[in-house]
């Protein structure tokens, strides 16, 4: 006993209980898995087969019964009575060849051949192992035992007398019987011929079936993964349609919000030191007039600042209605219109604006580049006010069809005093602007993404979507360049 045990480890008794399993389940070895479709076999399919299974095996088991009843072979009889119940349960075997095929179809083959049932039961089960098992090496040996089994089968029934033989029934005819069945007793070589033509032609059709539930399944199959694929792709074009409007409203949001709280931002510094100068002189009516216009331009960029927060908040409660708002209008165009009322909003805060403009064609500019270019300079002009204020700032507009759009814009960083300019430009090009080589482009990929707000990285990303360039950062002189290179794209 304990020899026993020590030769059959546990390793040994796990995998007999692996190749019981397998045995079960009716697959031959591991790397048949991938070979295997599941095929949900249809009620009323399943149905049909038992019925007709069930009345040929009666039908089969019946004649022979018959005979041996007329020769009193009591053993015979005793067996053919049994067949007879097989020939009810067999069919029932049907239930079980979705999970269990190879099982299935070697159980039928053997009942078959054995008690002489009908070959039709086997045909079915056959055609459930081709059609969810694709390994055609895999499936030849139970090919061949279909054809076999059946056969078998064929031949056990044709080799009964005539009046005792379904198959003799097809042909009644007296010289058509002589010529399968002659008198003297057996068959003809003609009739085993038969008998293989017709296991030939039942197995055929049982493995024709299978390969055409296969094909019909994988059809099934392929469209749904189609589907599924298809689906996926549409969620992800969504979820990238969601993030561009997500984006471009974030965008909106900072081009718009931040040009008029920086105005606002400027004129109340402005106002609270004019105020303080009113305290000085509290009879100085210019200077009473001046904070009254400065306090109603306050008061009007407010209110333009709110319309705009009430935009943006419209466009996030309605994100279907978004891309509709954000195409480009005539207050986002780089038009001569647009351009002059965001230079009198600059000029009216207290910035010094030199400007070199050359603009040509913009007529035919796309209003997509346009907004593009628009944003750019607002972003320049926003972000000079907010870290220099003050200080003079410069701008070239360059607009030329077949040289492209050119922005150019340079300021000084923090006071204009030159013994305080030093410590201003190194502390913002240490806290808040990257540094600028002249001999190094600051592109989006060698920019600190911690250098700066919101503004720039994101001007320099729409740049580059539209096929740009976006440089922007500080020289040793404390000197910001702002520099962005636009391609002239004219209407379509």
């Amino acid at each position: 006993m304990c020899l026993i045990e020590q030769w059959w480890t546990s390793e040994d008794l796990h995998m007999m209980r692996r190749m019981t399993t397998q045995f079960a389940a009716g697959a031959p070895s591991d790397d048949d898995e991938e070979d295997q479709l599941q095929i949900r076999a249809r009620p009323f399919y399943t149905v049909v087969m038992i019925v007709i299974s069930a009345v040929m095996n009666l039908a089969v088991v019946s004649c022979a019964g018959n005979y041996y009843i007329s020769v009193d072979d009591d053993v015979f009889v005793v067996i053919k009575i049994f067949a007879t119940l097989l020939a009810l349960a067999t069919p029932f075997l049907l239930l079980w060849r979705a999970k269990h095929p190879y099982l299935i179809t070697a159980i039928a083959c053997g009942l078959t051949a054995l008690f002489q049932l009908d070959s039709l039961l086997v045909a079915f089960c056959v055609a459930g192992v081709v059609a969810r098992r694709g390994n055609l090496r895999k499936n030849a040996p139970w090919i061949a035992l279909s054809l076999f089994s059946a056969f078998t089968a064929v031949l056990s029934d044709m080799l009964l007398p005539p009046k005792y033989s379904l198959w003799m029934l097809f042909f009644s005819n007296s010289q058509a019987s002589e010529t399968l069945h002659p008198a003297g007793g057996g068959i003809t070589v003609f009739a085993w011929f038969l008998c293989f033509l017709t296991a030939v032609i039942e197995t055929s059709l049982g493995v024709g079936a299978g390969l055409m539930m296969r094909n019909s399944a994988m059809s099934r199959r392929s469209l749904a993964q189609a589907r599924s694929e298809r689906q996926r792709a549409d969620d992800i074009q969504t979820s990238l349609s969601n993030k561009q409007i997500a984006d471009s409203i974030a965008a909106e949001a900072h081009d718009t919000l931040a040009h008029s709280l920086s105005l606002i931002a400027v004129n109340a510094t402005t106002l609270g030191a004019d105020v303080e100068k009113l305290k000085q002189a509290p009879d100085d009516s210019q200077l009473q007039t001046t904070i009254q216009r400065k306090s109603d331009d306050l008061r009007g960029q407010a209110a333009g600042a709110l319309d705009e927060a009430h935009s943006i908040i419209d466009m996030l409660r309605h994100p279907d209605e978004a891309a509709r708002l954000l195409v480009p209008g005539e207050e986002t165009a780089l038009t001569q219109e647009a351009l002059d009322a965001l230079f009198a909003d600059v000029r009216e805060s207290g910035t010094e604006l030199r400007l070199w403009v050359d603009i040509r064609g913009l007529s035919a500019l796309n209003p997509a580049i346009g907004k593009v270019a628009f944003r750019a300079v607002q972003e320049g002009l926003t972000n000079a006010r907010r870290h220099a204020p003050g200080v003079p700032v410069s701008l070239s507009i360059s607009v030329v069809p077949t040289k492209g759009i050119t922005l150019n814009m340079t300021n000084p960083i923090g006071n204009p005093d030159r013994n305080s300019m030093g410590n201003s430009a190194e502390a913002a090009i240490q806290n808040q602007i990257p540094s600028i080589n002249p001999t190094e482009s600051t592109t989006a990929q060698q920019r600190d993404p911690h250098s700066g707000g919101n503004g720039l990285p994101g001007l320099v990303q729409r740049v580059e979507e539209c096929k740009g360039t976006c440089v922007y950062g500080a020289d040793q002189r404390g000197i910001f360049h702002l520099e962005v290179c636009l391609p002239f794209v004219p209407i379509s």
